[in-house]
């Protein structure tokens, strides 16, 4: 357990950018979901920062469960502050930084399809 964030940002809009200010004050993990609709079987993408297993993942969840995109090794500690940045760039293609250092970007673009 620990701190999210929900969110439900404009899939189709051309490009926005998302940016969080996180402590983890219990728990290990924090982060934010991006939700295109409340139904809890519409997918999602998650992206958090965890203290538990140093590293920042970014993955989506489905009716059938919870697949990661990526992730990449960070220290991450409790009581600290961080700023989680997620920017969906013209292209579509996402990006997530955390203190301003990128930390993943997609390999494709997201699109308002894949998130109805």
């Amino acid at each position: 357990i620990g701190s999210w964030v929900l969110l439900t940002p404009d899939f189709a809009a051309t490009e926005y950018i998302l940016e969080l200010n996180l402590r983890i004050v219990s728990g290990n993990e924090a982060g934010l979901a991006m939700v295109a609709s409340p139904l809890p079987d519409i997918n999602h993408i998650y992206v958090c920062i965890s203290a538990a297993q140093n590293n920042v993942f970014i993955g989506k969840v489905t009716s059938t469960g919870w697949v990661t995109l990526g992730s990449n090794s960070k220290t991450i500690n409790t009581g600290t502050d961080y700023t989680l940045k997620v920017h969906k760039k013209s292209d579509g293609h996402l990006t997530v930084s955390v203190n301003d250092v990128e930390q993943w970007s997609s390999s494709s673009s997201i699109t308002s399809a894949m998130y109805p």
